[in-house]
């Protein structure tokens, strides 16, 4: 219980460090996008609260009270509760980021359903927590759908990271060196996010399963809520590129565009007198995957726009 304390308010200051960035680079961000992300950090910090006052009465208060590890407290509401609605706001963005780049609705509705499901389960869980205050009530009144917010939460976590994966590299351009290498640091940021995620639920179930009566789960359970933040964060703040890096090149900016109603376009606007003019806006079907910069053009037009035809995936 105190490694789970430690680990959830040390993932709670990444988390802090995250939203900063965020709200210094993306201000002018999209409503939707901003309700979430300090929606998020408000549950997060509603839940590391409870979580620090929950650890400060079981070791300080009650420390040497061996009946005390078994009470429940707030954790009925600290990690059943917000825990599953953080996850579920998490895999549901992953879904609508799936329904974007696949242009189908097959997995999104998937992902969707499972998170929903996985998050009714955390629910039943928390009332049985309430009523029992007993933790030691998971495996005993609340084991039924201890399991189904764990195998389904493993499901869907897969699902999100596979799916993902598989249509970036379908639709991944060629013609452009570093905007083919954005991509694949995308695709590696969604594998590296997705099997940390799937791994901590994995742990957490064998942990509950193997070790029943005992509080070995909640180190890892603790975990999830903040790592899902986190990855959402992690995502949305990887649009930001740092001019002037040293994989930089200072010549063509560029935007690439998929749009869900139409092939994916390419906008390239040149500088004119180390000053940018602004990109097109992107509608609200558009998703902006990244910036890129064109070291060469044989062209004297102030822009240049690639359709279609000049856009080269796989």
């Amino acid at each position: 219980m105190l490694i789970g304390t430690m680990i959830n308010c040390g993932f709670y200051g990444v988390f802090c460090v995250q939203v900063h960035t965020y709200s210094l680079t993306f201000s002018d961000d999209r409503m939707i996008f901003k309700i979430l992300v300090y929606g998020c950090f408000v549950v997060e910090t509603f839940q590391t609260i409870l979580i620090t006052r929950d650890g400060f009465d079981l070791f300080v208060t009650d420390l040497g009270n061996p009946l005390a590890i078994d009470q429940a407290r707030f954790y009925w509401a600290s990690t059943a509760v917000t825990g599953g609605i953080i996850a579920a706001v998490g895999q549901i963005f992953f879904a609508y980021r799936l329904r974007v780049i696949s242009k189908t609705w097959i997995f999104p509705i998937t992902v969707v359903l499972l998170a929903l499901c996985a998050t009714a389960a955390q629910f039943v869980i928390a009332v049985r927590l309430y009523v029992s205050g007993k933790i030691s009530s998971v495996f005993e009144d609340a084991f039924i759908p201890s399991l189904v917010a764990f195998i389904t939460s493993m499901i869907c976590d897969v699902e999100i990271a596979v799916a993902i994966v598989y249509y970036l590299s379908r639709h991944h351009p060629i013609f452009n060196s570093r905007l083919y290498h954005q991509v694949k640091q995308l695709i590696r940021l969604m594998v590296e996010t997705g099997v940390l995620i799937a791994a901590t639920n994995t742990l957490s179930f064998i942990l509950y399963i193997l070790f029943k009566h005992s509080t070995y789960f909640v180190v890892s359970y603790m975990m999830i809520s903040k790592l899902y933040s986190n990855t959402l964060l992690l995502i949305l703040n990887n649009r930001l590129t740092i001019t002037g890096g040293r994989s930089d090149v200072d010549q063509n900016h560029g935007i690439v565009m998929w749009n869900t109603n139409s092939a994916p376009n390419l906008y390239i606007q040149s500088r004119s007198n180390r000053g940018l003019a602004d990109p097109p806006s992107p509608t609200n079907d558009t998703l902006v995957l990244r910036e890129i910069w064109r070291s060469n053009t044989n062209s004297d037009n102030d822009e240049v726009v690639y359709t279609a035809n000049d856009f080269h995936a796989t």
